[in-house]
């Protein structure tokens, strides 16, 4: 093509970039005299055109996903915040506060597990609160009380996976998109279940050796989030074979907000 050429390099747009094409090829000797309109040329115009179009958006798009400031899909945005050692944020479960008087008639010390259910509703409709780790009361009048007991929105699943030296594509993916981060606990069972270990979550590797046991977590691609342990020089690694359990709240976000009543499911 002629370096003096007068085709539009900035032009996305189809009829545009046809309309330029058409004034190149009739500035030259082999095709000034050619009907552009009623030929066949015509159609490969169209096919030139879009062809251009849309490697020209196919280029625009890619670039600007390759930048922080001008990415528009949310794993490229993810994708990018690894390299500033920052995580998304998940949700957090809406919290209550409540006082509970059980009565009984024969018991001198109850136990409210981790996991109790409480039903609340607002406008949104109802959803379930549940305790976020296991109470035992006594009581010198067979009635108990609990005051300022913090529940919290959603119901707790859990993951589990073993480790595989053998796939070295294996990746720890929470299943429920819908997690607070904030619940999550990861317990590690090596030896069968002789020795259990809970992995505590860092952010850095700061202080760290190979005995520490400890995991991160980032977002995966599409979303969910993923568990990683060390390699074995900064923060400990599982044994081959051992089994990870990830136990966690799904939660509803802010949608659970404003409820002041709730009743035992």
């Amino acid at each position: 093509m002629a370096a003096n050429t007068s085709i539009s390099l900035a032009s996305l747009d189809f009829d545009t970039l046809k309309s330029e094409l058409k004034t190149f090829l009739s500035s030259q000797s082999a095709f000034k005299d050619y009907d552009y309109e009623g030929s066949n040329m015509n159609v490969l115009l169209d096919v030139l055109s879009y062809n251009t179009f849309m490697n020209a958006f196919y280029l625009n798009m890619t670039t600007a996903e390759m930048f922080l400031d001008s990415a528009q899909l949310r794993s490229s945005v993810v994708s990018h915040a690894k390299e500033l050692n920052y995580t998304p944020r998940s949700r957090r479960s809406a919290v209550a506060v409540i006082n509970i008087d059980i009565p009984t008639s024969n018991a001198v010390t109850i136990s409210i597990p981790k996991g109790t259910s409480f039903i609340g509703g607002n406008i949104n409709g109802n959803y379930t609160f549940t305790t976020d780790r296991t109470l035992v009361l006594s009581s010198g009048d067979l009635t108990f009380n609990v005051a300022n007991l913090h529940i919290y929105e959603g119901s707790y699943v859990q993951d589990s996976f073993v480790m595989n030296y053998d796939d070295t594509t294996q990746k720890f993916t929470l299943l429920d998109p819908n997690i607070d981060t904030n619940s999550l606990v990861v317990v590690v069972s090596e030896n069968n279940g002789a020795d259990v270990t809970e992995f505590l979550s860092v952010q850095n590797t700061y202080g760290l050796n190979g005995n520490s046991s400890v995991y991160f977590l980032q977002t995966d691609i599409d979303g969910r989030y993923q568990i990683m342990f060390g390699d074995g020089v900064l923060g400990r690694r599982p044994l081959n074979g051992s089994v990870i359990n990830a136990e966690y709240r799904t939660c509803s976000g802010e949608l659970a907000n404003d409820i002041n009543t709730f009743s035992l499911e």
